[in-house]
């Protein structure tokens, strides 16, 4: 109780937010949600100019 975590979740941005996909991963710390994305290739989108 009480202790810092990061929280990870694969999801959708849809109309209404963002939509969850799956239960989320939690990390205790910042270098430990590095290490397990490390070797996972990001997804960058194009900026978009609204």
């Amino acid at each position: 109780m009480g202790v810092n975590v990061y929280r990870a979740e694969d999801g959708v941005i849809g109309p209404r937010g963002f939509v969850s996909l799956d239960q989320p991963q939690l990390f205790c710390c910042e270098s430990c949600l590095r290490d397990f994305y490390d070797d996972v290739d990001v997804l960058r989108l194009p900026k978009r100019i609204p």
